[in-house]
């Protein structure tokens, strides 16, 4: 990475409901649509959301 290239570091909220496998593939899609916007290199943290929860922006 240098100093010419789009990053970026972000937490996913994902459903609780969603198994290891289908968690990597959300993570994948995103990636590969951060590339089509010329974000080359993306840090994903997820974290699981909680019944009744909702997420904040």
């Amino acid at each position: 990475m240098s100093t010419t290239e789009n990053a970026l570091t972000a937490h996913v909220t994902i459903d609780e409901a969603l198994t290891g496998e289908e968690v990597e593939r959300v993570k994948r899609d995103l990636k590969q649509l951060l590339e089509s916007l010329n974000i080359v290199h993306a840090t994903l943290e997820t974290e699981y959301s909680h019944a009744g929860e909702h997420a904040g922006f």
